[in-house]
């Protein structure tokens, strides 16, 4: 059961935008232990934080053991609101004090306090993601009602050599991105991804902030295939600060779909990171896609690094609003 009240000597706060090297140096231990490899940085955590409407005073709590070291944190994410997410990070020298179970508990409450900014009517359920090899938190959501709904697979390519040229379809060519088309591949990119399981469309100043204004941002790395005036789709790549390259909101809209430019798309950023030295590539995706993303980045050349499971809590009963399949 969840605890009521904190081990002897441990202490409670909420964090601030100071506290980010300490917390970023806490997510890479635990990333290092279950993953294998770092998956965030300060930089990205510092923006992260940053976002609109994100709020730390209320919708976030660390945990310190008695000597001062950082050994849990919990942050509530309500940027696809009436779906809140909630992930504990507890430090693996911790794992075994329940510290993960009173993190949820703290921020199921306060996602139950949320409840009432959803619309009307809206199914509101709260949402934290596990690996299999980190069966101490596995136990503990599923102990607090959390029920398996998905998983999400980060898929890679090490490219030895330079990738197959791309073969576009008769009349789709491939414009540079400017900063004048922003709301119109944020809008095409939202339109493709209604297809996409779980999908509640993101407000722009959201958009703008996750993928436009960060320091990771490259207009020459995002690629929107055009037939005339019109998006086809796009391709947000990005290099991280670790060295990969990043193939983020690929999307291909309904009418240009299954002609062949999802994987000259791919194949362009591959070639365009393998001209720049980068020969590492990466992406997620839903791991039962329900466009069948996954088999293209398969015969890409792409290859599963890891998986990462979604659980869910429903904290309010009524009117689903996230993607759950296909419309005809």
């Amino acid at each position: 059961m969840p605890l009521s009240t904190l081990p002897p000597g441990f202490t409670l706060r909420r964090p601030t935008l100071d506290d980010v090297p300490i917390v970023a140096e806490l997510i890479k231990i635990r990333d290092e232990t279950y993953f294998g490899f770092r998956r965030a940085t300060e930089e990205n955590l510092r923006h992260g934080w940053s976002m609109p409407g994100e709020d730390l005073e209320h919708d976030a709590w660390l945990i310190f053991a008695p000597e001062g070291q950082l050994v849990g944190l919990i942050n509530i994410g309500k940027f696809s609101m009436p779906m809140l997410y909630a992930t504990a990070v507890v430090h693996p020298d911790y794992a075994h004090l329940g510290l993960d179970a009173y993190l949820l508990e703290l921020a199921e409450a306060r996602a139950r306090e949320l409840i009432e900014q959803a619309p009307a009517g809206a199914r509101v359920a709260l949402n934290t993601f596990n690996t299999d090899n980190n069966q101490t938190y596995l136990q503990t959501i599923e102990q607090a009602g959390f029920a398996y709904v998905r998983s999400q697979w980060r898929m890679q390519i090490d490219m030895t050599e330079p990738p197959p040229v791309p073969v576009w379809p008769e009349g789709i060519i491939l414009r540079p991105f400017t900063l004048d088309m922003a709301h119109a591949v944020y809008e095409a990119d939202d339109e493709a991804f209604k297809d996409h399981w779980g999908h509640v469309t993101m407000p722009f100043e959201l958009f703008e902030h996750w993928f436009i204004k960060t320091p990771e941002f490259d207009p020459t790395l995002w690629f929107v295939p055009m037939e005339g005036e019109q998006i086809a789709g796009c391709t947000l790549c990005y290099l991280d600060e670790q060295g990969f390259g990043w193939c983020g909101g690929l999307s291909i809209l309904r009418p240009w779909r299954r002609k062949g430019i999802a994987l000259a798309m791919l194949q362009h950023a591959f070639g365009e990171f393998y001209r720049r030295g980068i020969h590492r590539v990466a992406l997620d995706v839903d791991a039962a896609s329900l466009t069948g993303a996954t088999r293209l980045y398969e015969k890409a050349g792409m290859h599963i690094v890891y998986q990462e499971n979604q659980y869910q809590k429903e904290l309010r009963p009524g009117v689903e609003m996230t993607t759950q399949m296909l419309e005809e």
